[in-house]
């Protein structure tokens, strides 16, 4: 499969406050198109400010109290609501809600904010960036957190900022994706 080049603009990240590249010119295999990633000016990721670096133990990475607490979705009818309207906002044709999973930007094992507007997208299942393959490296960079391996801030800033580069740098060991934006 070709390899294609991508240059987005760039965005401010609400979990990082700054304003860094949404995606590096690079050579991509398989090739990232429109739509993979959130646009940020629509969805620039929106944390839970109950769940800090210094409580991570109690909050994210207890998964028999609070992330059993947590895990509750918003209703069906606010999701698939907010759904059908980022599809026009995003200007996607294909206009089917089975089509796509409303997701976390910042996902809710990363301190993501549940219900916010400015944290959910909707993530397309086909393709080779897909939903479910997001899904992945949320799991990967949760483990990392609560593990103490990766400062919940920055796991919240790479995911946000560029998670197809986040999955790169992690899983795949590309070494050509070692910064990701301002993330520090």
């Amino acid at each position: 499969m070709k390899a294609i080049h991508y240059l987005l603009g760039s965005l401010v990240l609400a979990s990082c406050g700054q304003s860094v590249p949404a995606f590096e010119v690079r050579n991509v295999n398989p090739p990232v198109v429109v739509g993979d990633l959130p646009d940020a000016r629509l969805t620039p990721g929106k944390t839970d400010p109950r769940v800090t670096q210094d409580n991570i133990d109690t909050t994210i990475c207890n998964h028999k109290g609070w992330m059993k607490t947590q895990s509750i979705r918003p209703p069906v009818s606010y999701t698939n609501r907010l759904k059908a309207q980022q599809i026009e906002q995003y200007g996607f044709a294909d206009k089917s809600l089975k089509s796509y999973e409303e997701d976390h930007l910042i996902s809710r094992e990363l301190g993501g904010c549940l219900d916010c507007a400015e944290n959910l997208w909707p993530e397309h299942y086909a393709g080779d960036w897909g939903a479910k393959k997001k899904d992945r490296i949320e799991d990967h960079a949760a483990i990392m957190v609560c593990r103490h391996e990766m400062l919940l801030k920055k796991a919240q800033c790479e995911i946000s900022s560029n998670w197809i580069l986040m999955y790169r740098k992690y899983l795949m060991a590309d070494n050509t994706a070692h910064q990701i934006g301002d993330c520090q």
